[in-house]
């Protein structure tokens, strides 16, 4: 992707990126996803998205998700034109621990912590969580989800299936 894009314009790309994540929300956004997000804001909940996507993607989602905070792989720029590498290291498996652990830490937030994840790789982040829920996921996550007796949801039912991770509910 980043050679494609490379010495574009930050307005060029920002433009693109915002035609991106409208069309992810209206389209690419599942049942289960959007009841989750009504759930947590609706109990005060701090919403965070940590991804390994870039910057240029996910934090325009984000912001017309209208979340508190976004760890995620930073795009370096460079007199406004976008560089052919990272500004940081790619969020993913353990740095996606440490910058989430960072990110909690620099907010002054002490948890419960509930995370949802369609990914093994972000079975990183097992030790700092409180609750880890495994959405949709394919094969391999599936049975890696099992074997840990981790949760399984299918946000992908035209019904929803979000369900509050146990702990979250108020008696």
């Amino acid at each position: 992707m980043r050679w494609s894009l490379m010495r574009r314009t930050r307005p060029d790309l920002e433009k693109m990126a915002g035609a991106f994540a409208d069309a992810e929300i209206r389209s690419g956004l599942r049942p289960g996803g959007r009841a989750a997000l009504a759930y947590h804001r609706d109990r005060g909940d701090h919403i965070l998205i940590a991804s390994a996507g870039v910057d240029l993607i996910v934090g325009p989602i984000a912001e017309r998700l209208k979340v508190d905070g976004v760890v995620c792989t930073q795009m370096a720029w460079k007199a406004d034109r976008l560089e052919d590498r990272f500004a940081s290291e790619n969020c993913y498996g353990d740095a996606k621990r440490a910058a989430v652990t960072s990110y909690l830490i620099a907010n002054n937030l002490t948890g419960p912590t509930v995370f949802y994840t369609d990914s093994r790789a972000d079975f990183a982040l097992l030790p700092i969580m409180d609750q880890t829920i495994v959405v949709d996921p394919k094969a391999k996550t599936r049975a890696d989800a099992q074997n840990l007796s981790l949760p399984i949801q299918h946000w992908a039912k035209s019904e929803g299936g979000f369900e509050p991770a146990p702990q979250m509910t108020k008696s």
